[in-house]
């Protein structure tokens, strides 16, 4: 009761700000309304940005309206930032209307910080956002290192046909963390894609390639049900390939 009394009504905005954040961190659920007014009615954008991040903290099916509402039109861009955070979070969950979150996702990421971008990418990936899957590619072609591991991943959450071409390139990326990123997102594919279980194969054999990402490449084969002839060629090559 005290908690909740000082999220709602502390006359220091610090004290409120430390008990949102404290909600957050204690994963108090029941809280969740309260946090979306305090979300949705503050004028202080310290007190909305605790609110944003208190609920990243936990699933809070019920504030995502009051989420995606704030990120049409939040102005803050450390608000925003944890806006993001929140809505991955929920809609993850499978929590409420992903097609309005998308909107409300696609609407931001043109004017949107650098590390804004990477979480507006991956949640129009999370959302299955396939309508604005132009957008995803044009960032994985176009962005920076983080901005394009971000999109490679969410053109695999998307599943669409049309974004497996820009996966396979990344399979080829002279950078490594693009490569490692394009791993999972061509086993997603592989069902519209047929090329993509064998660059997988090609990536989890590649003895010169980084160990991690060859294991993520095998994890990736591990669901999805190989044909025998390309089965037979994860038999070790050498005996102490690690």
């Amino acid at each position: 009761a005290t908690l909740a009394r000082l999220m709602r009504a502390a006359p220091d905005h610090a004290v409120r700000e430390l008990a949102l954040y404290t909600a957050g961190n204690i994963g108090l659920t029941e809280r969740g309304d309260e946090l979306g007014r305090q979300l949705s009615g503050s004028a202080d954008w310290r007190i909305r940005r605790a609110a944003a991040t208190a609920l990243a903290e936990f699933p809070a099916p019920g504030q995502l309206g009051v989420l995606t509402t704030m990120l049409a039109t939040e102005e803050s861009e450390e608000v925003v930032f944890r806006l993001l955070r929140a809505l991955l979070r929920g809609v993850s969950a499978g929590a409420g209307d992903r097609s309005a979150v998308a909107e409300a996702a696609i609407g931001r990421l043109g004017e949107a910080s650098p590390r804004c971008r990477v979480l507006l990418v991956s949640l129009l990936g999370r959302c299955r956002a396939t309508q604005h899957i132009g957008e995803v590619i044009e960032a994985a072609r176009g962005g920076g290192l983080a901005l394009a591991v971000a999109a490679v991943g969410a053109l695999g959450e998307l599943g669409d046909a049309r974004g497996a071409g820009t996966v396979l390139a990344a399979s080829w990326s002279p950078s490594g963390a693009v490569r490692a990123a394009a791993t999972r997102p061509l086993a997603q594919l592989a069902s519209v894609e047929t090329m993509a279980i064998d660059r997988l194969l090609d990536l989890a054999l590649d003895v010169l390639e980084d160990v991690a990402l060859r294991r993520s490449a095998l994890e990736g084969l591990t669901t999805l049900a190989l044909p025998a002839e390309l089965a037979e060629r994860l038999a070790p090559a050498q005996l102490d390939d690690p």
